[in-house]
């Protein structure tokens, strides 16, 4: 209609309407493309919206894995600094080695391990979602998820350090009788072995705890350092929502 007007003043050259037609299409596609553009921007904010609501998920699933974490970490630590103790003093009663050592081996005796839940960052990293994000709270989101990727090698380093020696004192003992679960499975040590297999072993069972004394320590940092950087970001995140348009 607009084209089939222009056409017409332009036959009977009626300049002054030419240019008021000319006036209103520009200002029609002006419109236009602000509707698209603040269309298209609400969409990105309510995708942003989303993406954020669902990393708090990820975050608060994580808190709760790193408390679980602790807490189991921080059980065997305590079997370890029991063992150590039984193991490294000559003037205690065997009796007590034993039991810690029993202790020790059907508790304690586990490698840290550290997982990473990142579905929602990875999303966001791999379909280029991540710019979505304002640009200081992508900057701490950004670092938080490789402060826990450093946590994580850290404490692959420690396993891996560990496990070589760990398999030497396997080979060495007959440890996994030693482990009240395993043994009431199997065919049980009479006592009196027992007990002189976990004796004879003090000297190895106290390198053993010193270096299971290290990997729980280190693991407890790790652990709880990621904790205190996962609540931060989550308050982070938090305190953007709510101030967001």
């Amino acid at each position: 209609m607009i084209l089939r007007r222009v056409i017409e003043h332009f036959r009977k050259q009626e300049w002054t309407a030419i240019a008021l037609d000319f006036v209103i299409v520009v200002i029609g596609v002006f419109v236009g493309l602000q509707v698209n553009n603040w269309n298209e921007e609400r969409r990105e904010s309510a995708l942003a919206e989303a993406y954020l609501d669902r990393l708090s998920g990820d975050l608060s699933a994580m808190e709760a894995y790193l408390n679980e974490m602790i807490e189991e970490s921080s059980a065997r630590y305590d079997l370890t600094v029991d063992l150590l103790k039984a193991a490294s003093d000559r003037s205690g009663d065997d009796e007590s080695l034993v039991a810690a050592t029993e202790a020790f081996f059907t508790e304690g005796w586990k490698t840290p391990r550290f997982a990473i839940i990142d579905e929602v960052y990875k999303d966001l990293t791999s379909t280029g979602n991540l710019s979505l994000i304002e640009p200081e709270l992508r900057q701490i989101v950004t670092s938080y998820y490789s402060g826990l990727d450093l946590g994580k090698e850290r404490m692959e380093i420690g396993r891996d350090w560990s496990l070589p020696n760990d398999s030497r004192f396997i080979i060495e003992h007959d440890v996994y009788r030693w482990d009240l679960t395993l043994a009431a499975l199997a065919n049980a040590q009479d006592a009196s072995i027992r007990r002189e297999t976990i004796v004879g072993a003090r000297d190895d069972l106290a390198r053993l705890a010193s270096m299971f004394l290290y990997i729980e320590r280190v693991s407890l940092e790790v652990y709880n350092g990621a904790l205190a950087e996962t609540k931060a970001v989550t308050t982070v995140i938090g305190d953007a929502r709510k101030v967001a348009p």
